[in-house]
């Protein structure tokens, strides 16, 4: 009889523990913040001199999503985003809107170059398109010019999209610092 109370207690419990969790992924809100992911080759703790930073759900499925990286040293002050998603267009299509967004959130920014780069990740070529640009803004708690770059690229079916901010007296060692980083991250797994 006591036997049969405590594997029912116990199959009680675990119900009620998978219907919490159940529960709470149908109902969590996007964006959210994902917490305890271990470091891995696609989210390295550490990456050519970044750490990473938050990581962010926009959507169910693990399919959009963030994650920061910082440099904060008295040489570099980086901060870069790498975000990965999934949208029904062209790279080209969607080159020119993310562009416009960056333009439209910082209205005095100025397009300092547009070219076609190429990523090399695992012995296979990618075709990357990457804009840069000035503007002034607040920036490590301070308003300055700032040099911003925009990388954008597809791997199956989705887009690798890295956006970066620094002061603009570091965008050459920003532009080095970000290939390094796309270079040390596992983003073609």
């Amino acid at each position: 009889m006591v036997k049969i109370a405590v594997v029912g207690l116990l199959v009680s419990l675990v119900v009620s523990l998978n219907a919490c969790s159940t529960s709470q992924f149908k109902h969590a809100r996007y964006p959210t913040k994902l917490e305890g992911i271990k470091d891995t080759p696609s989210q390295p703790l550490k990456a050519a001199g970044f750490k990473r930073g938050a990581i962010t759900l926009y959507s169910p499925g693990m399919t959009d999503i963030s994650t920061e990286y910082k440099i904060n040293t008295p040489e570099n002050q980086i901060a870069s985003t790498l975000y990965v998603y999934e949208f029904p267009t062209e790279l080209n299509e969607l080159f020119k809107k993310e562009k416009a967004n960056i333009v439209r959130a910082n209205g005095d920014a100025e397009l300092i170059d547009e070219t076609e780069v190429k990523l090399v990740k695992n012995g296979v070529e990618y075709k990357a398109l990457q804009s840069t640009f000035k503007f002034d803004t607040n920036f490590s708690n301070k308003q300055q010019a700032v040099f911003s770059q925009f990388v954008l690229w597809k791997h199956n079916n989705k887009y690798y999209k890295l956006r970066s901010t620094s002061p603009l007296s570091q965008k050459d060692q920003t532009l080095k610092k970000n290939n390094e980083l796309i270079d040390a991250i596992e983003w073609a797994d």
